[in-house]
């Protein structure tokens, strides 16, 4: 009788420490030089106004953004990223897949000065926000910030977490602000002033208009770390439910 109580509480000791021998592994496997998370939505408000002898304001609307997949592509340890981009072009929603590459390449100083690309009205809006020497993956903001400080007209400034830049050049004056430790895009603003034939400024802004939190986690990790902590309880309960009946 004992044997058999004693083969039950072990059956039931094995099948609660399945959560724990079945939380996915690879969370941890890659590292993400993205600084976000699967789920992330971010949203940009993306107007220009007219001021002076022209006052107007042209509201493009928003533009979201939504981090799809975070996955290793290339098999190198490393992850791409996958993210949504609606927009309003011509009175309709379009959505556009893109997926951003972690090849060393692809990352330099420009990806912090040039956000945005205006006549397309196409936001750019995140940089890696990790560098690894050895295999120079992700961007090197340090060194990015040295290189912007060392063109002519530019100047880049870091106060905690916020990257500002700002280029000036006969009656232009750009300012962009980057999110350091998450690679999003804060604002951005350019300036243009125009004398003839009349004397106006045209202002083009995107800014930053949902919150910096929002971030949807993903369902499976917190069915992972609920099943660990249950799987955990449940090896405790059984132990001192086996050690009671050995007496």
């Amino acid at each position: 009788m004992k044997n058999g109580k004693k083969n039950i509480i072990l059956l039931a000791l094995l099948f609660l420490l399945l959560p724990l021998i079945l939380i996915p592994s690879s969370y941890g496997a890659l590292t993400n030089i993205w600084g976000t998370s699967v789920g992330t939505v971010r949203t940009y408000t993306f107007t220009t106004t007219y001021t002076g002898d022209i006052q107007a304001v042209s509201d493009y609307g928003d533009h979201i953004f939504t981090i799809v997949n975070i996955w290793d592509n290339d098999a190198n340890n490393y992850t791409e990223l996958l993210y949504s981009r609606q927009r309003i072009l011509l009175g309709s929603p379009v959505v556009d897949l893109i997926t951003l590459d972690d090849a060393a390449g692809s990352w330099s100083a420009l990806n912090l000065m040039y956000p945005v690309n205006i006549p397309l009205r196409n936001i750019d809006p995140l940089v890696p926000v990790a560098f690894n020497a050895t295999d120079s993956m992700g961007l090197n903001w340090t060194l990015a910030i040295e290189l912007i400080n060392l063109v002519d007209n530019y100047t880049a400034t870091l106060d905690g977490n916020v990257l500002t830049i700002h280029y000036w050049e006969n009656g232009l004056h750009e300012y962009i602000k980057w999110d350091r430790s998450t690679g999003w895009l804060i604002s951005y603003e350019i300036i243009t002033s125009y004398s003839t034939p009349a004397d106006y400024e045209e202002t083009t802004a995107v800014k930053l208009k949902s919150a910096p939190g929002g971030v949807a986690i993903d369902i499976t990790v917190i069915i992972g770390i609920i099943g660990a902590i249950c799987g955990a309880l449940a090896v405790a309960v059984a132990y001192l439910a086996y050690r009671k009946s050995k007496r």
